[in-house]
Protein backbone atom coordinates (compact mmCIF):
# COMPACT_ATOMS: atom_id res chain seq x y z
CA UNK A 1 0.00 0.00 0.00
CA UNK A 2 1.24 3.15 -1.10
CA UNK A 3 1.84 5.91 2.11
CA UNK A 4 2.16 9.68 1.70
CA UNK A 5 2.85 11.95 5.02
CA UNK A 6 0.38 14.51 6.17
CA UNK A 7 2.34 17.69 5.40
CA UNK A 8 2.71 15.86 1.30
CA UNK A 9 -1.02 14.90 1.54
CA UNK A 10 -1.87 18.13 2.85
CA UNK A 11 0.13 20.27 -0.03
CA UNK A 12 -1.54 17.77 -2.80
CA UNK A 13 -4.64 16.52 -1.75
CA UNK A 14 -6.33 17.19 -5.26
CA UNK A 15 -3.61 15.07 -6.71
CA UNK A 16 -4.07 12.10 -4.32
CA UNK A 17 -7.86 12.09 -4.27
CA UNK A 18 -7.83 11.42 -8.10
CA UNK A 19 -5.15 8.80 -7.85
CA UNK A 20 -7.58 7.04 -5.08
CA UNK A 21 -10.20 7.65 -7.60
CA UNK A 22 -8.56 6.29 -10.28
CA UNK A 23 -6.92 3.51 -9.38
CA UNK A 24 -9.15 1.88 -6.80
CA UNK A 25 -6.43 1.70 -4.25
CA UNK A 26 -6.09 2.50 -0.78
CA UNK A 27 -3.99 5.06 0.67
CA UNK A 28 -1.94 5.03 3.85
CA UNK A 29 -1.54 8.66 5.97
CA UNK A 30 1.64 8.71 7.87
CA UNK A 31 1.95 11.29 10.43
CA UNK A 32 5.73 11.31 11.26
CA UNK A 33 6.57 7.68 9.94
CA UNK A 34 3.63 6.22 11.96
CA UNK A 35 0.41 5.11 10.37
CA UNK A 36 -2.63 7.44 10.72
CA UNK A 37 -5.45 6.80 8.78
CA UNK A 38 -5.85 5.06 5.24
CA UNK A 39 -8.02 7.00 2.69
CA UNK A 40 -10.13 3.97 0.39
CA UNK A 41 -11.66 5.14 -2.46
CA UNK A 42 -16.20 4.47 -2.02
CA UNK A 43 -17.73 1.00 -2.94
CA UNK A 44 -19.42 1.66 -6.60
CA UNK A 45 -22.85 0.89 -4.49
CA UNK A 46 -24.24 3.98 -4.61
CA UNK A 47 -24.22 3.61 -8.73
CA UNK A 48 -25.55 0.38 -8.24
CA UNK A 49 -28.51 1.27 -6.59
CA UNK A 50 -28.93 4.47 -9.06
CA UNK A 51 -28.47 1.39 -12.03
CA UNK A 52 -30.65 -0.94 -10.70
CA UNK A 53 -33.40 2.16 -9.90
CA UNK A 54 -33.11 3.00 -13.35
CA UNK A 55 -33.84 -0.33 -14.94
CA UNK A 56 -37.04 -0.87 -12.31
CA UNK A 57 -35.61 -3.03 -10.07
CA UNK A 58 -35.39 -0.98 -7.06
CA UNK A 59 -37.98 1.66 -5.96
CA UNK A 60 -36.87 3.44 -3.08
CA UNK A 61 -39.20 4.25 -0.13
CA UNK A 62 -42.36 5.96 -0.20
CA UNK A 63 -42.01 7.37 3.81
CA UNK A 64 -39.12 7.44 6.29
CA UNK A 65 -39.02 5.42 9.12
CA UNK A 66 -39.86 7.92 11.08
CA UNK A 67 -43.53 7.30 9.48
CA UNK A 68 -43.63 4.04 10.90
CA UNK A 69 -42.48 4.60 14.38
CA UNK A 70 -44.29 3.92 17.70
CA UNK A 71 -45.69 7.31 18.47
CA UNK A 72 -46.54 7.77 22.60
CA UNK A 73 -49.48 8.99 24.25
CA UNK A 74 -48.63 13.00 25.35
CA UNK A 75 -48.22 13.18 29.26
CA UNK A 76 -51.02 15.92 30.08
CA UNK A 77 -51.01 15.51 33.63
CA UNK A 78 -48.58 17.91 35.90
CA UNK A 79 -45.73 15.76 37.93
CA UNK A 80 -47.37 17.31 41.15
CA UNK A 81 -50.77 15.72 39.96
CA UNK A 82 -49.37 12.25 39.27
CA UNK A 83 -47.18 12.18 42.05
CA UNK A 84 -50.59 12.79 44.08
CA UNK A 85 -52.60 10.03 42.23
CA UNK A 86 -49.77 7.72 42.86
CA UNK A 87 -50.04 8.80 47.08
CA UNK A 88 -53.07 7.72 46.77
CA UNK A 89 -52.78 4.42 45.24
CA UNK A 90 -50.43 3.31 47.75
CA UNK A 91 -52.92 4.13 51.02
Amino acid sequence: MEQVGVRELRQNLSVYLRQIQDDQRPLEVTDRGRPVAVLTPLSPAADEYAALQAAGRLRPAAASWSTYSMHTNEITTEGSDALEALREERL
